[in-house]
């Protein structure tokens, strides 16, 4: 479905941080994780049914 691909090509920023984090020891500012909630909480409003 284009909803799914949609959800999965919007959540790879958070992806890229999550992963960046694990792999590579990146910090995680207070900025950085707000951000990344936003997303989520956009991702989820725009999906939800």
């Amino acid at each position: 479905q284009p909803s799914a691909m949609a959800t999965v090509a919007l959540s790879t920023p958070i992806w890229g941080v999550l992963i960046a984090a694990v792999i590579a020891h990146e910090g995680l500012s207070p900025e950085l994780l707000l951000a990344s909630t936003l997303v989520a909480t956009g991702i989820g409003l725009t999906t939800w049914r």
